[in-house]
C-alpha cells in the first residue's frame, strides 16, 4: 500500500498525499504547464500503516509524479511486496488537487491500489481510497492530519476509514549543517469486516550527499510478527 512522499516526513512516509515535486518543466503555459518529477528509495522494510508489506524483507521503490501548476497532480508508484503469495508487486496509480492558503495546507485525491499476480482464488485485493489531508506551519514546527475512506477495502472487507495525525519538527539551519527533521504520526484503520487497530511512528530524516535518509521506528497495538515493533531504514533520490 502507498509509501511514497504524499508522508509526514516522507516516502516517506507514510501517508500525507502531497507529493513533494522538485522536477523538471516539460510544459511552460496553459493548462497542462507543469513539472515531471521521479523518485526512487530502497527500505529495509516496506511497513505500511504498522503492517510489514514485505515479510519483514527488503523493498525497492519508485515512481513518477506530475504537479501541475494549477494545482493538479497525477502520479504512480511501485514496490515489491511479499504477502506469502504469489503477489509480488504493487502499483499505485494516482490524482488529486493540492494547495495552500497562508499557513495552512490543503489536499484532496484518489488512490488505486493494484497488486500483481494475486491468487485467483482470495477475494479481489486491489481497492480504492479517497483521501484529504490538511497541514499547517508554524515556524520549525508543521502539524498535519487526514482521513482516507474505501468502499471497499483490501480483500473486499467493506468500508474502511483511516485517520492520522502528527507533527514534523525540522530543525533551524544555524543549527544543523544539513536539513533535519524529526516526525511523528499516530493513526486508527477501521475495517467494516476486518476489525480495527491503532499504529504509531517516530522517524528521523536527514537530506545529505544529496540522498534523503530515514530511520523510524513503528508499532501497533495488535499482536503479530508482521504488525509488532520495528526499526526500518530508507534512503531515496527524487529527480
Amino acid at each position: 500500500m502507498l509509501k511514497r512522499n504524499l508522508v509526514l516526513g516522507a516516502a516517506v512516509a507514510a501517508f500525507s498525499t502531497t507529493p513533494a515535486f522538485a522536477g523538471e518543466r516539460l510544459v511552460e503555459e496553459g493548462f497542462l504547464a507543469g513539472e515531471l518529477s521521479a523518485n526512487v528509495a530502497f527500505t529495509s522494510d516496506y511497513v505500511f500503516r504498522g503492517f510489514s508489506q514485505t515479510d519483514e524483507n527488503f523493498a525497492v521503490q519508485g515512481g513518477f509524479d506530475y504537479a501541475f501548476d494549477n494545482g493538479l497532480y497525477v502520479g504512480t508508484w511501485a514496490s515489491n511486496i511479499d504477502f506469502g503469495d504469489s503477489t509480488n508487486v504493487e502499483i499505485d496509480v494516482y490524482g488529486g488537487y493540492a494547495g495552500s492558503i497562508d499557513f495552512l495546507s490543503y489536499d484532496v485525491g484518489v488512490i488505486y491500489y493494484i497488486y500483481t499476480n494475486q491468487p485467483d482464488a482470495t477475494p479481489e485485493q486491489n481497492f480504492i481510497e479517497f483521501t484529504g489531508t490538511l497541514g499547517a506551519e508554524f515556524g520549525i514546527v508543521g502539524v498535519e492530519a487526514g482521513v482516507a475512506y474505501s468502499p471497499d477495502f483490501y480483500l473486499e472487507t467493506g468500508d474502511a476509514v483511516y485517520l492520522f495525525a502528527g507533527p514534523t519538527i525540522s530543525l533551524p539551519e544555524d543549527l544543523a549543517p544539513v536539513p533535519i527533521s524529526l516526525d511523528a504520526r499516530i493513526g486508527h484503520q477501521d475495517v467494516e469486516d476486518g476489525g480495527n487497530y491503532t499504529e504509531w511512528e517516530i522517524g528521523l530524516n536527514v537530506t545529505a550527499f544529496t540522498l534523503d535518509w530515514r530511520a523510524a521506528y513503528t508499532d501497533t497495538d495488535q499482536d503479530g510478527d508482521l504488525s509488532d515493533s520495528r526499526v526500518y531504514f530508507s534512503v531515496g533520490k527524487s529527480f
